[in-house]
């Protein structure tokens, strides 16, 4: 998992409701967000952002 991420809702969503993520890996995610290393935006990421991430 990257250490520093921008999420839309909908990214966000489909992470947490993969069958592939565990208790841990969703702890570790909320740790993120808490702590401000991921974030979730309200808008689509425009297609230059994703590439320099």
């Amino acid at each position: 998992m990257p250490r520093y991420l921008k999420l839309t809702q909908e990214e966000f969503d489909k992470i947490i409701n993969d069958s592939r993520c565990t208790l841990a890996h969703k702890m570790v995610i909320a740790g993120r967000i808490e702590r401000g290393e991921w974030e979730i935006i309200e808008t689509e990421r425009k297609p230059e952002e994703s590439k320099n991430e």
